[in-house]
């Protein structure tokens, strides 16, 4: 690759990292965001509470009889509102803790090495948009699901929860990490 080609291709990646990070550390976005997160959790809540079992999404895991016994749960009603939730407040919630958690590292980070972080909440999105859409073709075939399907779906389910648990345990050094900061300078 030419050199000239390679830097080029550098420079730009840098700058929309810029744009990123300038993006999603606004304020208001990260009002909206932590709003739109909240009214998801609240919804989420209300489906269970309409299909009476836990959503697949939230399982640790989870097997072909384990599916197979939700989705009886659910009913077919059930399963034609808990598809349409996947496609729209399953898409939603991504979207809203991406930009919540993007910018709450960027505003917790000082600027520079450490702001590539805040694309760790872009990766854990895809990882659940590609469980959303394993978890909606299952809704809707459920006569067809396949062992190797389940199996994928929970395996694509159990790294959301792992990178999910990864963010949170980050978030509590960064907020520990940056009070220390604070209490250093205030003794100086």
């Amino acid at each position: 690759m030419d050199s000239g080609i390679g830097y080029r291709l550098i420079y730009r990646l840098s700058r929309m990292g810029h744009h990123f990070f300038s993006f999603v550390s606004r304020r208001i976005l990260l009002m909206v965001s932590f709003i739109g997160l909240v009214a998801c959790v609240i919804c989420f809540a209300q489906l269970e509470r309409r299909l009476g079992a836990p959503i697949l999404d939230v399982l640790p895991g989870y097997s072909l009889i384990e599916v197979k016994d939700s989705l009886s749960v659910y009913g077919a009603e059930g399963r034609k509102i808990y598809a349409w939730c996947v496609l729209t407040l399953d898409l939603f919630f991504p979207v809203c803790y991406l930009i919540f958690c993007s910018g709450l590292i960027v505003v917790l980070t000082a600027p520079g090495r450490t702001q590539w972080l805040s694309l760790l909440p872009v990766f854990l999105a895809l990882i659940d948009f590609l469980e959303n859409l394993q978890i909606f073709n299952m809704l809707i075939f459920p006569s067809s699901i396949t062992e190797r399907q389940v199996h994928l779906a929970s395996v694509t389910t159990q790294a959301k929860h792992a990178m999910t648990g990864v963010l949170l345990v980050f978030f509590v050094v960064l907020v520990f990490y940056n009070i220390s900061l604070k209490l250093q300078s205030k003794r100086m």
